[in-house]
């Protein structure tokens, strides 16, 4: 079985060969930035006009595309899901890309710095974006998840 942060590898793998404007959010940015938290998905902000291409990179890895999006109008963002079967269990790896429409959200994506991921480099939302965008959400998990943000701001 291929766990959560080994698919993640493979995806990041995948994406050092596209062009494809993306950062990433969510739990797994959170571990990133020094937070220790469980996660079953992987979240990745997108540029809107980058979207099918990540799609297609990620359908290419053996993920389905759900055809329809999900919109959060309160956070302006729009989620194209993904889910992958995983081989030998009954788990279901998801991932969910969250296009960036509006400015506030390219702006997070031109922003965004590399981080240094096993033997690559991902970009990854800034600390002072994930909190706002956690903030939004305002759940348990993102409550905590400000809070190992707002020490790696202050690094």
């Amino acid at each position: 079985m291929q766990n959560l942060f080994g698919q993640f590898n493979d995806i990041v793998q995948a994406l050092q060969a596209t062009s494809v404007r993306y950062a990433l959010v969510g739990g797994v940015a959170t571990t990133i930035y020094g937070g220790v938290r469980t996660t079953r998905d992987i979240d990745f902000l997108v540029h809107p006009d980058d979207v099918e291409e990540m799609v297609r990179v990620l359908v290419q890895l053996g993920y389905h595309a759900n055809p329809q999006s999900i919109e959060f109008r309160d956070s302006g963002l729009s989620v194209r899901r993904l889910w992958k079967a995983i081989p030998g269990n009954e788990d279901i790896s998801m991932l969910d890309l969250l296009l960036a429409q509006q400015p506030k959200h390219r702006r997070m994506l031109r922003y965004a710095r590399l981080r240094k991921w096993d033997q690559f480099n991902i970009r990854v939302v800034r600390p002072a974006d994930l909190i706002t965008m956690k903030q939004a959400r305002n759940s348990a998990t993102d409550r905590v998840d400000i809070e190992v943000l707002k020490r790696a701001v202050e690094k």
